[in-house]
């Protein structure tokens, strides 16, 4: 079964006394005993009647991503016989965080964009604890977080995002950026939003193009396009 790095998950496994005879159980191990599994109740010897049960609960955890096996292996005097093949996987939440740059705007403008995502593209539940937003952009108040009403901390289900509100609003001239990143339990990290905006008088703007990640030989079609942002036409 699949588990998160470093959490642990319990399950219970039954073993049946199918023959007429009682044993006596005294030697009952894990073969490797190195994978993440442990018997969490074994209290040898135990005595099975025929037909009794013994039902065992055993824990898996590990804090390294991949696959587990192990097997538990009964033992008597005449012979060695494997009961059953244990199995787990780990892995580990993968962040992922969109960058963005506003391009060129006028001064006094206001620019919105409300796809700054958080994503989990890993497999198990990724935890946001928080974001230093507040303390980040004391020196960049250009760029405003909007209705960002979020409780910490925050569940991201496998390949789910959430999606936020950052408002580009220069007030002088020049080129700002800034970063905001967010606090979470992902060992692979790609957790900072890097924000950039150039603010210019009004005039002739042309847009920016941010290409993102893309796949290589491969064809891709986007537009640039000119704005007249200030009170006189423009001659092109």
């Amino acid at each position: 079964k699949l588990i998160k790095n470093g959490y642990t998950k319990l399950d219970s496994l039954i073993i049946v006394n199918n023959s007429i005879d009682t044993i006596k159980i005294e030697s009952l191990y894990l073969k490797d005993n190195t994978q993440g599994f442990k018997f969490l109740n074994l209290n040898l010897p135990v005595i099975l009647g025929s037909k009794d049960s013994l039902v065992l609960l055993i824990s898996f955890t590990n804090n390294i991503d991949g696959n587990f096996t192990d097997e538990i292996i009964y033992r008597d005097s005449c012979e060695i016989i494997s009961l059953a093949k244990l199995f787990g996987e780990v892995a580990s939440p993968i962040i992922e965080v969109e960058d963005f740059n506003y391009g060129t705007r006028p001064v006094g403008s206001n620019t919105s964009w409300n796809q700054l995502l958080v994503k989990n593209v890993g497999r198990v539940d990724l935890i946001l604890y928080g974001d230093n937003s507040l303390n980040a952009l004391i020196s960049t108040p250009e760029f405003k977080t909007v209705n960002w009403n979020l409780k910490y901390p925050i569940i991201i289900k496998p390949k789910q995002n959430i999606s936020l509100q950052v408002d580009f609003n220069p007030i002088t001239q020049g080129f700002s950026t800034a970063k905001i990143e967010f606090s979470n339990d992902a060992l692979t990290k790609d957790s900072i939003c890097i924000l950039k905006g150039n603010a210019v008088e009004p005039g002739l703007i042309a847009s920016s193009l941010d290409w993102k990640r893309k796949r290589i030989q491969n064809a891709y079609l986007d537009s640039i396009y000119l704005e007249n942002s200030g009170t006189s036409p423009v001659t092109i």
